[in-house]
Order: structure tokens, then C-alpha cells, then sequence
């Protein structure tokens, strides 16, 4: 018996290693160069800057009413010791992630009937997704890998009504979806029948939220750019839920033909494949014909990690139908990530039956070869020749002339400003997007320095990539 815990535990950790491993591949393209870079990920840079320098206070995304800024506080110390980059900026975003897999193994690994490989099926889907959403688990745009560390926490702290509230008062302030794991861990109590002995818990930790969201509101008021708190508007609609089927779910199980550009993700390749979704869909009516009635000691599952990840999936997917306002947009799947987990979840469901085992073992490990497939395919094209990528072009371009300031569009600002280090100052115009304040005060008090960085041909002005360059204009008389 002791020989067999040490046998287990050993293929344990080795899979757990492996898994470790896979995240660390399909991170490293994303992390370390500019692969999958906007103006969105560098505001966040320009705020963990001026936090690291003492600058500013930013809470929440500069000129913005949520997008807590829990990432800016962890990048700052990187950059106070190792420098502002795309890998610093970028690390803590990888190590959530590393502590996700690490979360995800705890809490399965304590389910009966799933053991180390069980455990490792079920966490494969987050560990090597398609290559399109490894650029998002690691994008640093807020709230994208930060609501999986807050809901797995949550689990682990069930039992603690306090710090229970407090962690998701935070998470409700980086991501509102992250409360869905409040209403999953009140659904898990009603489908035991111990909800109504746990009332006083919930009440405790629904209190301590409000508390906490109303504290760091009032003390946002005296931190930097803070634009106030607003409504949340509910839009649900036929179009989302087709939209769902159609263009998110496959992007997300890497079940669908997917060109990397149209994602901003800098590459010639495509990646995915159908007959992952077709397989997918195939294995979950099976899964359901399976288990759509549940024995006594069937329901004793509903109380593991597996369930709260079933539930905490399909709330998100029903937050994305009913709450996205932008349907058919391929770039919203970064709303609906939160979905994987249900996958793994059902994995688990679906392993402690040996009737699926071998079904949902080949399903999963035909999902993981084609995204693993395409992780590979995109690492081995920035081994061998990165793509350039234009807008690193033009900053190089600025900083050669001598520009120091530039007025241009909201996607080209702050890129631009980041990828110089801030030897470009370059922002909106005021009202126009703007969300670095002390870069339109510089533009002001510097005007007859401004370049100007339009998308159209016009006299007088350089082209450079496919922008126009246009020197600043001269003083009114």
C-alpha cells in the first residue's frame, strides 16, 4: 500500500511537472516579445511605471471605472529591480498562471476516483489551450488570467466567510464575473441541502464584499486617473448566444479554423481545427446521456472542486450571453475564458466513469495534440525569424528623427509610448481616448513640438510603414 502512494505520488509530481511544462511553452512567444501587444496592455505598463517611480497611485485603469489594477501593484517591484519590458510586464501574468495549474491540481487531486492521470486529463484544456487564447491567459490587459487565481482561491477558502469576502471584493473590482464563484459556492450548498444552515456564512461574506468594494471605491477617489464607478447594463440577445456556438466556443477549445492575425497575435500562421469541436460536442452528449440522473451517492460529487468548476463555466458563459456587448466580435473571447474551466471540471466528471474514461481520454488528447500543435508551429516561427511588427518600426523610426512628442490615434498613442520607453511622449488629443493625463499636459506645454502620426497620405508629411508623419504645426500668428 505505501509502495503504491509512493508510486502514485512520483507519476504525480512528473505530470504535474509536464503540465508546468506545457504552460511554459505556449507562454514563452507571448511574454517575451511583441507577438500580442496593443495600446491596452500598454497603459497598464506606462501606470505599473509611475507606480514604480513614484509618479502616480493608479487603482484602476487609468480613465476607466473598473479594471482594478491588481497586476500594475505586482509588476512595479519587477520593474524597480529588473527594469520596465515586455517580459516584466508580462511575468506575473506567466506565474498566475503556473499557480493556476497548481491550484487546479490541489483541488482535483483530492476528488476520489480521479488520480494523478484523471487529475492531468482535467487540467490539460487550461494547460495547452489553442494558441490564440495562451496569448490572452498571459495578455496584461486586466482581468483576463487574474478572475482564474480569485474563483480557485475562493474554493479554498469556502470555509472562511471573511477573507472569503475580501478576496472577492477585490475580484469583483478587477473583474465583476469573478463573483460568479460567490453563486457557485451558493449552488454547490443548495444541491447538498446545507444551504439553509450556512446562511449566516453567506450573509458574512456577501457583507464583507459590499464593505470591501465600497472601501477601495471611496479610496479610489485619491488615487490617479480614476474615472468613478458605473452601471452594469444587461444586453442579452439571440445574436450573443449564436454568436457563442459559433465563434467562441471553437475559438476557445481550439475547435475552429483560426487565422492568428485576425486575433492581433503577429504571425502567418493558422491554428485549430473542427473536428476538435466536433469531437467535443460528441463527448459532452455522451457525458450527458451518461449522468443526466444522479443517484444519492452520485450527488456526494457536487461538493468537489469538479462541480464548483462546472458551475463557475457555465456562469460565465451565461455572463457572456447575457452581459457582452459585442456580439460577433471575434477579440471578446478574453470575456469568456473563465469558460475552460467547465471544461476541466466535466473532465473530471466524466473520468471518474469507466465507461467514459477511454472516450474522454481521446477526445482530450486529440484537443490537446492539435493546440499543442499550433503552440509549437508558433514558437518555432519566432526561433527562426521573428515577424516584424509595424508599430515597433515607427517607434524606432520617432526616437531616430528626434521626436519627442506625437499626437495620433488611441491604438498607435500609447503603444508608441511604451515601446520607446517614454522617449516619445505620445497620447490622444484631450476628450479623445486620452488616458494618461500627464501625457496631454506635456503636449500642451510642448505644442510647437507635436508631430503628428495620421493613417492618410497628406502633403508634407513622411511615410513611415503604412502611417504618415507630419511635422507639427506652425504657431498661429
Amino acid at each position: 500500500m505505501i509502495d503504491d502512494r509512493r508510486r502514485s505520488a512520483a507519476i504525480g509530481g512528473v505530470l504535474l511537472i509536464l503540465l508546468i511544462a506545457l504552460v511554459c511553452l505556449r507562454s514563452w512567444v507571448p511574454v517575451r516579445t511583441y507577438a500580442h501587444f496593443d495600446s491596452d496592455q500598454a497603459v497598464f505598463g506606462v501606470m505599473a511605471r509611475d507606480l514604480a517611480a513614484g509618479r502616480g497611485f493608479p487603482m484602476f485603469m487609468y480613465g476607466q471605472r473598473y479594471l482594478l489594477a491588481v497586476s500594475v501593484w505586482l509588476c512595479a517591484p519587477l520593474f524597480a529591480v529588473f527594469g520596465a519590458s515586455i517580459t516584466t510586464l508580462k511575468l506575473p501574468m506567466f506565474l498566475m498562471n503556473v499557480a493556476v495549474v497548481a491550484m487546479l491540481w490541489r483541488g482535483l487531486r483530492k476528488e476520489p476516483g480521479l488520480g494523478p492521470w484523471g487529475t492531468t486529463f482535467a487540467i490539460l484544456p487550461f494547460a495547452i489551450p489553442s494558441a490564440v487564447i495562451s496569448s490572452r491567459l498571459v495578455e496584461h490587459q486586466g482581468g483576463n488570467i487574474e478572475p482564474f487565481v480569485f474563483v480557485l482561491a475562493a474554493f479554498f477558502l469556502r470555509e472562511r466567510p471573511i477573507a472569503l469576502g475580501v478576496l472577492l471584493g477585490v475580484a469583483f473590482l478587477n473583474r465583476e464575473f469573478s463573483l460568479i464563484a460567490f453563486f457557485a459556492l451558493l449552488l454547490m450548498d443548495a444541491a447538498q441541502g446545507t444551504l439553509g444552515r450556512r446562511v449566516r456564512r453567506h450573509l458574512t461574506t456577501a457583507v464583507t464584499i459590499a464593505g470591501v468594494v465600497i472601501a477601495l471605491r471611496v479610496l479610489a477617489r485619491w488615487s490617479t486617473s480614476y474615472g468613478g464607478s458605473g452601471p452594469l447594463w444587461l444586453r442579452p440577445g439571440l445574436t450573443k448566444f449564436v454568436d457563442f456556438f459559433t465563434q467562441q466556443v471553437p475559438t476557445l477549445i481550439g475547435g475552429g479554423s483560426r487565422r492568428l492575425l485576425d486575433f492581433n497575435i503577429i504571425s502567418s500562421l493558422t491554428v485549430g481545427h473542427t473536428v476538435v469541436y466536433a469531437a467535443t460536442i460528441a463527448w459532452l452528449i455522451v457525458l450527458a446521456a451518461v449522468c443526466w440522473r444522479w443517484s444519492p451517492l452520485e450527488r456526494r460529487e457536487l461538493n468537489g472542486m469538479s462541480a464548483y468548476l462546472v458551475l463557475v463555466g457555465a456562469g460565465q458563459a451565461a455572463a457572456f450571453i447575457a452581459l457582452s456587448p459585442y456580439p460577433g466580435d471575434r477579440m471578446v473571447v478574453r470575456y469568456l475564458l473563465l469558460a475552460l474551466l467547465a471544461l476541466c471540471g466535466l473532465v473530471a466528471f466524466a473520468w471518474r466513469r469507466p465507461a467514459l474514461r477511454s472516450l474522454t481520454a481521446a477526445v482530450i488528447m486529440l484537443m490537446t495534440v492539435v493546440n499543442l500543435a499550433g503552440n509549437v508551429r508558433l514558437v518555432r516561427e519566432y526561433a527562426r525569424d521573428p515577424p516584424s511588427r509595424d508599430l515597433n518600426q515607427l517607434a524606432d523610426a520617432l526616437v531616430q528623427r528626434g521626436v519627442q512628442y506625437v499626437e495620433t490615434d488611441y491604438w498607435t498613442a500609447f503603444d508608441i509610448a511604451w515601446v520607446t520607453g517614454e522617449r516619445v511622449i505620445a497620447s490622444p488629443e484631450r476628450g479623445s481616448g486620452n488616458r494618461v493625463v500627464r501625457y496631454n499636459d506635456l503636449l500642451d506645454a510642448h505644442r510647437s513640438e507635436v508631430f503628428t502620426v495620421i493613417g492618410t497620405a497628406r502633403s508634407g508629411c513622411e511615410p513611415i510603414e503604412k502611417w504618415y508623419v507630419c511635422p507639427p504645426s506652425p504657431p498661429a500668428k
